[in-house]
């Protein structure tokens, strides 16, 4: 483990949050993998470690960082990452995913976007992963402000509305597991 990930992994929820995403896409065995959101590179990592697919990251900022946890890892011939916004780079892609990690902009219509172009790009026996499903800025008094959260409202509405099934992990600030 690189110097970087290793004072990660000293946060507790980061680690559970690592830990949750590699397990899930452990068990999901993807061949091509989607992310939005890169910030901190610790989803980057977990999905990388857990298999051997491709694994494609969009995000509208450049993170040296985690170009250099890719490289440091040896993982750089199996990632591409995408400068540009998701809510322009997702209705373009052509391809289906059998994992995809929504983490990018947490406010309610960029999340509900987000998820709706995954559940287009998901295959059948696919997984979409979305982290901070019960962090506490979800749940305050005023929607506008920029630290208000709209996970957990997006979520569900996709859930209801595509019927999927939903496993929520109650690690981190909430990690969800949504198929089809």
């Amino acid at each position: 483990m690189t110097k970087y990930m290793t004072e990660q992994m000293e946060h507790g929820p980061t680690r559970e949050m690592y830990e949750t995403i590699y397990e899930i896409a452990k068990k999901q065995n993807y061949k091509n993998a989607l992310e939005v959101g890169v910030a901190w590179a610790i989803s980057t990592v977990a999905i990388l470690s857990a298999g051997t697919g491709k694994l494609v990251s969009v995000d509208k900022s450049d993170y040296p960082n985690t170009k250099e946890q890719v490289n440091a890892y040896g993982f750089r011939e199996r990632w591409r990452f995408i400068e540009s916004p998701s809510e322009e780079t997702l209705p373009e892609l052509p391809w289906k995913y059998d994992l995809i990690c929504i983490d990018g902009d947490h406010r309610y219509k960029q999340v509900l976007d987000d998820l709706e172009s995954a559940v287009k790009l998901l295959a059948d026996d696919g997984v979409i992963i979305v982290d901070d499903y019960n962090h506490k800025n979800n749940f305050t008094k005023d929607p506008d402000i920029e630290r208000h959260y709209g996970v957990h409202k997006a979520v569900n509405e996709i859930v209801d509305k595509y019927k999927l099934k939903i496993i929520v992990y109650n690690k981190a600030n909430g990690i969800v597991e949504l198929r089809k």
